[in-house]
């Protein structure tokens, strides 16, 4: 058979023992099952052989030799592929979306750049295999063994990992999430994974599944972390979350951040759900670190390093403990007494907060909720209000000089607050409607109503008035 054409040709279970096929094609060629011990296979074409763990190959062959390990799309495509044996072979950049591939062996295997969207590939053996690039969005990967795998740049969009087991994984630039994505990383291992530049934005994860992780640079904006029921006292402590973006993230449990380092990290409007514990940032390195709009209050910060780190918009009460020397007067922390001049700070989230004495002059807070906070001899003089809910708040002795109050919600005691020059619109609204006398209405619509009176009768003259008249006259 030297030199023969057995290109897609159909050999399964074919006994070919010492069959010299030197210089023959096999391309494409079904030798699953097949008998080819001592078989002279010199510069034989094996590009897309389809083979399995019954085909018997000469003793010292390579099955990296002759292309052997290349799949086509058409060997793959209407093939029944649930629990084959597919280690070390090269799929790399075929198109396969939607293929069932459950229980597939698929360790050490190329996959880079391959199209595998919407596939299903529950309790797949992937471990050490290379899927650099591969588009698997909106795929089932439950149970999935990605031990060791490489994963660079790979789109994971919208899939389901649960339960799989991605520890030591390069994850570098890998989008496992997106904010308002579906798909569940319940229960999937990160350990000791590389995750440098990955974004998991919008995932639910589980903090004792991220120990001894590298998300340095990674994308954990709107997360829920929370503890699991293996390990309730997880921490992110062991985790490397330098320049880490945790904006808008929620922590469920904890304290998880106690001792971690996360200088450069952002932690803008960072949430503690269930309330935060006194020690929830005890030793943390926040150096240089995004606070903005974080609420600080009742935690113990004696032994957390904010050096260059933004405060502005945080809040803070009488509760709170600061490092030994620190003055968060001037920081744009607000707080009791704070000084707050100038802060830009629209949208932020003021419920109950100790806001007493602070100066907020000429502040823009417009759109913050401020509901039932502690406002008592607060300076807000023209400061932006606009659009902020000021319901149940504490206005006592407040100084709203000037304060523009557009679209403000001010369903509260204004006793004792001064609204002098204060400016309002059509769409503000006041406690039982009761508008401050100097408070200036801007609406250009605005009309002054006057009550209705009915224009006035003229006097009818008399008889007697008449003649009166005529000899006034006549003198």
């Amino acid at each position: 058979l030297m030199k023969a054409d057995l290109r897609r040709a159909t050999l399964r279970g074919v006994t070919a023992r010492g069959a010299r096929l030197t210089g023959a094609s096999l391309k494409s060629a079904d030798l699953s099952g097949a008998d080819l011990t001592d078989a002279h296979l010199d510069d034989v074409d094996l590009t897309g052989v389809w083979f399995d763990d019954a085909t018997r190959w000469p003793e010292g062959f390579s099955l990296s030799s002759g292309n052997l390990s290349r799949l086509t799309e058409e060997q793959l495509r209407g093939r029944e592929l649930n629990g084959v044996n597919l280690s070390g072979r090269d799929l790399s950049r075929l198109r396969l979306p939607n293929i069932q591939l459950f229980r597939v062996n698929l360790e050490g295997a190329r996959l880079v750049g391959a199209d595998l969207n919407r596939c299903r590939m529950d309790r797949a053996r992937l471990a050490g295999a290379c899927l650099d690039r591969v588009a698997m969005s909106r795929a089932t990967l439950a149970g999935v063994d990605l031990k060791g795998a490489s994963l660079r740049d790979a789109d994971l969009r919208h899939s389901s990992l649960s339960d799989s087991n991605l520890t030591g994984a390069d994850l570098r630039g890998a989008v496992l999430g997106e904010r308002g994505g579906w798909g569940t990383l319940r229960g999937a291992l990160f350990h000791d994974a590389d995750l440098r530049g990955a974004s998991l934005s919008g995932r639910t994860l589980e903090v004792e599944a991220l120990t001894g992780a590298d998300l340095r640079g990674a994308d954990l904006s709107h997360t829920w972390l929370s503890s699991s029921r293996r390990s309730p006292e997880g921490s992110l402590r062991t985790a490397r979350l330098q320049g880490a973006n945790l904006a808008h993230a929620s922590l469920a449990g904890g304290p998880f951040l106690a001792g971690a380092d996360l200088s450069g990290a952002c932690l803008h409007r960072l949430r503690f759900r269930w309330g935060a514990r006194r020690d929830e940032l005890r030793g943390t390195n926040l150096t240089g670190a995004d606070l903005r709009a974080m609420s600080l209050c009742g935690l113990d910060l004696s032994e957390t390093v904010l050096l260059g780190a933004d405060l502005r918009g945080a809040t803070f009460d009488r509760e709170t403990v600061w490092p030994l020397g620190f003055d968060p007067a001037g920081t744009g922390a607000l707080g009791p007494e704070a000084r707050a001049a100038g802060l830009d700070a629209p949208r932020s989230q003021l419920r109950r907060c100790d806001l007493s004495g602070i100066d907020l002059s000429g502040a823009n807070l417009r759109g913050s909720n401020m509901t039932e906070a502690n406002l008592r001899g607060a300076n807000l003089r023209g400061a932006d209000l606009s659009e902020v809910d000021l319901t149940g708040a504490d206005l006592q002795g407040a100084d709203l000089e000037g304060a523009l109050l557009h679209g403000a919600l001010l369903d509260t005691d204004l006793r004792g607050a001064h609204f002098t020059r204060a400016r309002y619109d059509d769409a503000t609204r006041w406690h039982d409607n009761a508008i401050p006398r100097r408070a200036r209405n801007d609406s250009p619509t605005s009309v002054k109503l006057v009550p209705y009176a009915p224009p006035a009768r003229k006097k009818r003259f008399t008889g007697e008035g008449k003649r009166r008249g005529r000899s006034r006259r006549r003198r």
